[in-house]
């Protein structure tokens, strides 16, 4: 951890308008194996996104610290950042990785995010740029979800989770994935951020084509955020779940 602190430290003195961010087994802090290091690093903040489930896009540039050596977590940060393997953390069983997003890097990427207009604007100050879905080969198998949302007004200070439904023709819920997907504590007005959901169809689907419908709602009461055209969920596209072999 304090070679975690170190590096940190020396890059926020050096990028002090760059933001940090911390992937590993916690949505905050108090969840994460990693959760002391923003407290060494006070005042500049650091935030925090669980591996697999989500990232943010900084304002300008950002150091990421990607907390595992799992191949399949590093995708999205390959493709948009720079390696900076001399600051690799080597564990007993573990690697962790660092990467920079500078400024051209950061801009190249916003400009493929957006889409004018968007997608669904909710009332609670978040916007749906983009979506990309893989997988549901048929029954039994995971539906990937990756969604790119634009902080497009300041939000309520509330916790959000995020709803991604699979539904059959009649609106009857078949499946489903739920979560913070990011934090909503660390929205920043003008910021994107990107979350991933596998929704797992069930063994049993019927071969058939569904809908899935994507939302957000307030954790824990569960009221559902609005859309500002009054709806409570997006309907996102249509899949044929083909049938089993």
């Amino acid at each position: 951890m304090q070679q975690a602190i170190d590096t940190f430290a020396d890059w926020s003195q050096r990028h002090p308008d760059c933001d940090l961010f911390i992937a590993s087994n916690g949505y905050q802090p108090e969840g994460s194996i990693l959760g002391q290091v923003g407290e060494f690093l006070a005042p500049h903040p650091v935030r925090y996104v669980r591996l697999w489930d989500g990232t943010i896009v900084p304002r300008a540039c950002g150091l990421y610290l990607v907390a595992s050596d799992d191949a399949t977590v590093h995708t999205w940060y390959r493709a948009h950042a720079t390696s900076l393997p001399e600051l690799t953390i080597h564990l007993p069983h573990d690697a962790w990785h660092f990467y920079e997003m500078a400024p051209p890097d950061r801009d190249a990427l916003v400009n493929t995010l957006t889409t004018s207009p968007a997608l669904g604007q909710w009332d609670n100050g978040v916007q749906l740029q983009r979506y990309a879905v893989t997988g549901g080969e048929g029954p039994g198998s995971l539906l990937g979800l990756a969604l790119i949302w634009e902080v497009h007004d300041t939000p309520p200070k509330k916790r959000y989770h995020f709803f991604n439904h699979l539904l059959d023709k009649d609106g009857v819920l078949v499946a489903q994935a739920d979560g913070p997907g990011v934090f909503s504590r660390y929205w920043q007005l003008g910021e994107f951020f990107v979350t991933w959901f596998d929704i797992a169809v069930p063994p049993n689907v019927p071969h058939g084509i569904y809908q899935l419908a994507i939302g957000l709602y307030d954790w824990p009461s569960l009221e559902r955020s609005h859309l500002t055209d009054g709806r409570d969920s997006l309907p996102l596209v249509t899949i044929e779940i083909p049938a089993r072999n």
